[in-house]
């Protein structure tokens, strides 16, 4: 359906994409499970996901994130961690003021303190 949308209406697909996170999930190259598609369509303010270790709810977390910044400028999107992981984590801010509301959206991640090292 998306390729569809994109070869025919450029604007069409964009208000899929704004109306359906499943959409913009496709257009990227994931398919999302079931499961994940219930939480990228739900319309609750606060979602509890109690999965397994490496189900996708950091992909699925990540996904809303960017569909947020995307289609409702001046939102305030914070990527927190709650200790500093083995792995490089990355915590930042999305900000879409109204005159960039395309793509690339700005992001500011802010630079650790010496005292923190």
């Amino acid at each position: 359906m998306v390729k569809t949308l994109e070869a025919t209406n450029p604007l069409a697909l964009d208000l899929a994409r704004a109306l359906d996170p499943v959409t913009l999930a496709n257009q990227i190259g994931l398919e999302p499970e079931p499961w994940q598609e219930l939480v990228l369509r739900s319309r609750y303010p606060r979602v509890l996901l109690n999965c397994h270790r490496q189900a996708g709810k950091s992909t699925i977390a990540g996904l809303l994130a960017v569909h947020v910044a995307l289609y409702q400028p001046g939102s305030l999107i914070l990527l927190l961690s709650p200790a500093q992981m083995k792995t490089p984590c990355h915590q930042g801010v999305f900000v879409v003021s109204e005159e960039h509301q395309s793509w690339p959206v700005e992001l500011r991640i802010p630079q650790k303190s010496r005292n923190s090292m």
